[in-house]
């Protein structure tokens, strides 16, 4: 149990497409020198399932070298247009289906756009784009969405046959009854 047998070589992430497999072996953080024998697996998959994006993930010793992690990602349900100020700007947030804030979407011209897995933007020019979303509605990363506004064209949509929701692409919720 105390050697050096069964030193973790190697760290294989899969299923990840919005964050890098580098990203998860930072997060998972398996520290140098760990053995299979004496890796904390809960403690890894703890600290992953703190990323917005996984839904859930799976921490596997493959001997006679190797740490298997496999992640469920959430999916980008819709984009959602947040006012910034008085209407004048919004801001493009990527939620889930569980009505999770996965992140903002950078502006594909800026610096952090640079950064961002381009699958994140592929989604966000698929999914479905609530507007109209009234000034003061707060999103952050990780949290579910309290906003009753954004919640229910999420769940109008959800409920819609699968057909008809594939032919809507954009919600405005401006109100419960407006939406």
């Amino acid at each position: 149990y105390n050697s050096p047998a069964f030193t973790i070589a190697n760290v294989q992430v899969n299923g990840v497409e919005h964050l890098t497999s580098s990203e998860m072996s930072q997060l998972a953080n398996v520290p140098t020198g760990s053995t299979l024998l004496r890796v904390d697996t809960e403690t890894i998959r703890n600290r992953l399932m703190q990323n917005a994006w996984v839904e859930d993930v799976e921490v596997k010793r493959v001997f006679p070298d190797t740490l298997v992690i496999d992640v469920t990602e959430r999916a980008v349900k819709a984009v959602v247009e947040i006012p910034t100020s008085s209407g004048s700007a919004v801001k493009q947030w990527a939620i889930a289906e569980d009505h999770v804030w996965l992140m903002p979407i950078p502006d594909a011209d800026s610096d952090a756009a640079k950064t961002t897995s381009a699958q994140i933007y592929a989604d966000a020019e698929s999914a479905l784009h609530i507007v109209d979303v009234p000034y003061g509605t707060k999103a952050e990363i990780g949290k579910e969405c309290s906003d009753n506004n954004v919640n229910n064209a999420l769940d109008i949509v959800s409920g819609m046959t699968t057909e008809l929701a594939d032919h809507v692409l954009r919600v405005s919720a401006a109100g419960p009854a407006e939406t």
